[in-house]
């Protein structure tokens, strides 16, 4: 269910200090977004239109190198935000952001955003650690590719993704997200048929099982000991 347009722009912490009076004008001045799977809700090269709060659905954050291969650096659900780095610096969007269910996004305008920014001690401090823990994430996981082999990185991603969008199922935990096989791979820097070969090793190892195109994790110590032991000679 979408909440209202005060009520989620409260709920995330780099607004929830802001006086009352601020908070009900950057709610007037938002705006509601709908958008289906599939759909690029922000393009790399785009202009900063304003900063997106996700009110309801995930959605992947892609790169792209050279020769035009695809990594999902992040995944963002219901309170997450992105889209605030292109108005701080005036560069153009760094990333796309790909819907990969129907969406539901509270766009706070640009001009707003920057207003708020430059005018609120408060929305300043939030906004600064905020960004050095995304920072300190890619960095962490940039870190992964030379340190570990391809299987502990995966064990790693869907350990992950197990904790953040995980759900109770039987007796493991459902990763709650309809991501392709090809997808895992663009999270690790490996190719679908090697995510296919691992899962279905895991199956039998009776670590993973697949339902309806979703992962339930089933061995989570024996996925985070492989994450941990597998490090690259």
């Amino acid at each position: 269910m979408s909440s209202q347009p005060l009520e989620l722009l409260v709920g995330i912490e780099l607004l929830s200090g802001l006086d009352a009076a601020t908070q009900r004008e950057l709610a007037s001045a938002s705006r509601r977004v709908s958008v289906s799977a599939g759909t690029f809700v922000l393009r790399r090269g785009d202009p900063g239109r304003g900063v997106y709060v996700v009110d309801s659905g995930r959605l992947k954050v892609m790169v792209s190198d050279a020769e035009g291969r695809d990594a999902i650096v992040n995944v963002m659900g219901p309170t997450e935000y992105f889209g605030e780095l292109s108005l701080l610096d005036d560069h153009p969007c760094s990333a796309d952001v790909v819907a990969l269910e129907p969406c539901t996004l509270q766009l706070i305008p640009r001009e707003h955003f920057r207003q708020l920014v430059l005018t609120d001690a408060h929305a300043s401090r939030k906004l600064i650690p905020a960004l050095a823990a995304r920072i300190r994430t890619l960095t962490d996981r940039l870190a992964e590719f030379p340190a570990l082999s391809v299987e502990a990185r995966l064990a790693r991603a869907v350990i992950r993704l197990a904790r953040r969008f995980g759900v109770p199922h039987g007796e493991g935990s459902r990763i709650a997200l309809r991501l392709s096989q090809q997808e895992l791979g663009d999270m690790i820097g490996a190719s679908r048929p090697f995510v296919n070969r691992q899962v279905r090793d895991w199956e039998k190892n009776g670590w993973v099982v697949q339902h309806q195109r979703q992962l339930v994790v089933l061995d989570h110590e024996a996925l985070e000991a492989l994450g941990r032991l597998q490090a690259t000679e």
